[in-house]
């Protein structure tokens, strides 16, 4: 796994540079010196990952062998969110199917029917 900075509006700290804006370009400044929250956290997106990328059939690696977090909470957990994006995905999907069939049953005339503009 390779080593990811952290954003610089993060939503972990959204409260603070939303109601503070320099805060986000100031905290730079300081060590991230994380927490065992954050690296859990990390472990739960790796993991996350790689259940999308396996549903989607894109090649990944599985992480769960290097997580120092993993349980089965994470597990299940990670599952749900893999599910409920998937399920996203595909709701996405049909909808943009049925827009596409509206644009097209609207463009249809009935023969002799004068084109309309504008």
């Amino acid at each position: 796994m390779t080593v990811k900075t952290h954003a610089i509006l993060s939503a972990s700290s959204s409260d603070r540079w939303l109601h503070c804006p320099p805060s986000a370009r100031l905290c730079e400044t300081y060590e991230d010196k994380g927490s065992d929250y954050a690296a859990e956290g990390t472990d739960a997106h790796a993991l996350g990952e790689y259940k999308l990328k396996t549903a989607l059939d894109m090649p990944a690696d599985d992480p769960t062998e290097s997580l120092k977090w993993y349980s089965e909470e994470m597990e299940d957990c990670t599952s749900g969110y893999a599910e409920y994006v998937l399920e996203q995905v595909e709701t996405s999907d049909k909808r943009a199917h049925e827009a596409d069939a509206g644009k097209e049953a609207r463009s249809r005339r009935p023969s002799g029917a004068p084109l309309e503009y504008g």
